[in-house]
């Protein structure tokens, strides 16, 4: 078929073989197609290959013995690397390893909430709250509440990574005076007073905000409360921060209050899905704390209820433990 379609103007005693530069500089299109169909015709119409040069096996010794020279160097490197681990990695395998990384478990039917037969459905309400709770701060947040400056203006708050500000704004100088090693004094109370007096006598409102202070004026002395007006003022990585400041405080042992905690389970409300790693490794820690102060506990009240709530929303809601209202 190609030999019909193709003309031959050229005679095939001019053209054989391999053609060169020379020749191709020399041809029009229609004399190189006819040069392409001649050399075309004689290659034969299957091509075998040549077989590849036969290896001689090695015999059984030499094979057994090779074996055995790559298992000694394989047994070698992996000492090595044993060897050569770093601290910080050796570190962190037997932190893994060991249970410092389970969650302890309730040690009580008491201490869940009651009847315990119900427990199922216990945190299924919660959840739906919780759920619905998210649901009317995103609504809320939609209408352009916390973002307009109208109605009052937005809250003043303190810097975003100054924790302590934020513990004593949210919970208030009384809570951080009944904790053992606060960085407030009850004997300096007075005097702390007078030194904020100081502070803003002889300076004009634009100057106090200007300063970043003015969130300092009017702090209730329990604290402020999470109200959905100054929690949507607060984007993601605000949000993040002070949740980040409130869980701090409660793993260096700082007492859980109603007040911490309701901070707590507001700031979750925020929290966006899907977490980002440091988020999810912050709750993980976070429920490992709270499942161990529940522990601890002895009686029932109103800061366990709370406790309990917390524990099935980051470890059920936010799936960082699915067991955690189990009985250990």
């Amino acid at each position: 078929a190609t030999s019909q379609s193709l003309p031959s103007p050229c005679n095939e005693n001019e053209i054989s073989g391999k053609l060169t530069i020379t020749q191709l500089q020399n041809m029009d299109a229609t004399t190189y197609l006819s040069a392409v169909n001649i050399e075309a015709r004689s290659l034969p119409a299957i091509n075998v290959s040549s077989s590849p040069p036969t290896q001689q096996k090695p015999s059984t010794e030499n094979n057994n013995r090779e074996n055995r020279r790559r298992r000694r160097q394989h047994n070698q490197s992996s000492s090595s690397f044993e060897d050569d681990l770093i601290e910080g990695t050796q570190l962190s395998l037997s932190l893994l390893l060991s249970n410092n990384t389970d969650l302890p478990p309730c040690p009580s039917p008491s201490l869940l909430p009651q009847p315990l037969e119900k427990a199922s459905e216990w945190v299924d309400g919660t959840l739906h709250n919780f759920s619905n709770l998210r649901l009317y701060l995103e609504k809320c947040h939609g209408a352009g509440v916390g973002r307009s400056r109208e109605e009052g203006g937005r809250v003043p708050v303190p810097p975003m990574k100054d924790a302590a500000s934020w513990h004593e704004y949210c919970l208030g100088k009384s809570e951080a005076e009944g904790n053992t090693g606060g960085y407030f004094d009850d004997d300096d109370d007075d005097d702390d007073d007078e030194e904020e007096e100081e502070c803003f006598d002889g300076m004009e409102d634009a100057e106090v905000e200007e300063r970043g202070c003015e969130w300092m004026s009017n702090i209730p002395r329990e604290g402020h409360l999470p109200t959905t007006k100054l929690l949507l003022q607060m984007d993601q990585v605000m949000t993040r921060r002070v949740l980040l400041h409130h869980i701090d405080y409660i793993c260096d042992g700082w007492c859980l209050t109603e007040k911490r905690l309701a901070w707590v389970y507001a700031l979750l409300a925020r929290l966006e899905k899907p977490l980002h790693r440091d988020d999810d490794a912050l709750l993980r820690r976070f429920l490992r704390e709270c499942c161990r102060e529940r522990a601890k506990m002895t009686e029932r009240g109103k800061v366990l209820a709370s406790l309990n709530v917390i524990i099935a929303i980051v470890g059920v809601y936010f799936e960082q433990g699915t067991r955690v209202m189990e009985v250990g």
